[in-house]
């Protein structure tokens, strides 16, 4: 129905590679696919994250382009109110639900091809950390990098809430993440060592008064293109590392494997 085309027409092969993503059984080869689709767009939102909502704003989104009546069968495959994104719908519902939409919409393929798009987008504007949390106190960063943590922990590990570690950890985790991987793409050695001297000079002032901290992270944003997109990108990548870190180290202590959602 979507995948025979000709190979010159660049606008229907767009539309038959999304479909095919879409109306994919298998969820391992589904999350490749979507991991893969994150990373066009520079974004490394954990997928244990990113494929919930996705199916979250998929299933929102394309629900309301379709009739009433087709709107109330699709209902089974909605997300609870419960406020937790998607945690009900697993990758079965999911399948069908797109099944579902492909037999019903007019003009599916290109529809859902372009909502496939605009979630991606979204996705990844959600992932974007707030710029606000290197302008507060101490306190209220800790807060800001706990609650993400936590929402990585409890929808990866939802039977090991009571394991999640002192945010305090994370938070220097991310101190020395930032600081190293920021310099390392800055031409600014020499104004660097003039505002902070160096890098241990730095993380000890860090760790002693928080506003050496906001005072770095200004230095860079305002030398750094793109600074938001490049910070999100290391804020995520520090808290999916230290998750499986934690995750092996309580594995190891338990001396048995800890089961993950998939």
């Amino acid at each position: 129905m979507f995948f025979k085309t000709k190979k010159s027409d660049p606008k229907q092969q767009l539309i038959n590679e999304e479909m095919r993503f879409l109306l994919e059984p298998d969820e391992r080869w589904f999350a490749k696919n979507l991991q893969a689709r994150l990373l066009d767009e520079g974004c490394n939102f954990p997928l244990t994250l990113a494929k919930p909502r996705f199916y979250e704003l998929m299933l929102t989104r394309l629900a309301d382009k379709v009739e009433p009546d087709a709107r109330k069968q699709i209902e089974a495959f909605m997300p609870k109110p419960s406020g937790q994104a998607a945690s009900g719908i697993f990758h079965v519902s999911f399948f069908q639900a797109m099944r579902f939409f492909a037999s019903r919409l007019d003009q599916a393929g290109q529809v859902m091809a372009l909502e496939v798009i605009e979630t991606i987008q979204i996705i990844h504007l959600e992932s974007q950390v707030d710029d606000t949390i290197f302008q507060e106190d101490r306190a209220s960063f800790e807060r800001y990098v706990a609650e993400r943590f936590v929402r990585l922990w409890t929808t990866a590990y939802p039977e090991l809430v009571e394991n999640i570690s002192d945010s305090a950890l994370l938070c220097r985790r991310l101190h020395i993440a930032l600081t190293t991987s920021l310099l390392r793409k800055m031409n600014a050695r020499q104004a660097f060592e003039e505002a902070f001297h160096s890098l241990p000079s730095l993380l000890k002032a860090m760790q002693e008064d928080h506003a050496e901290f906001c005072r770095f992270m200004a230095f860079c944003r305002e030398r750094m293109p793109y600074f938001i997109h490049v910070v999100s990108q290391i804020f995520w990548r520090t808290l999916e590392t230290f998750r499986q870190e934690m995750h092996a180290a309580l594995a190891t202590r338990n001396s048995q494997p800890v089961t993950r959602n998939p």
